[in-house]
């Protein structure tokens, strides 16, 4: 198991954003990269659904938590900034 490091977790309560059921926690230690046209396949197919917008807080959370990572690579850390 990948050892955490600190400040690349973000908790997210239902209480914050209701479209989460139960408290998580977002490994921003990982990102996934998807181009407009597989998301839109995905979409189209049924496998990707719209959810309500997140809370800017924690939205800034979230990447904040990106850049802070030193596993993900700088030109994806860049995006975030």
């Amino acid at each position: 198991m990948r050892r955490m490091h600190h400040g690349t977790t973000v908790e997210i309560d239902p209480n914050t954003y209701n479209d989460f059921r139960v408290l998580s926690i977002v490994d921003c230690n990982v990102v996934f990269e998807k181009s407009i046209n597989e998301l839109a396949q995905k979409y189209a197919s049924g496998q990707l659904r719209f959810k309500s917008d997140m809370p800017m807080e924690v939205v800034e959370r979230l990447r904040a938590a990106v850049t802070e990572s030193v596993i993900v690579e700088d030109y994806i850390r860049d995006m975030f900034i």
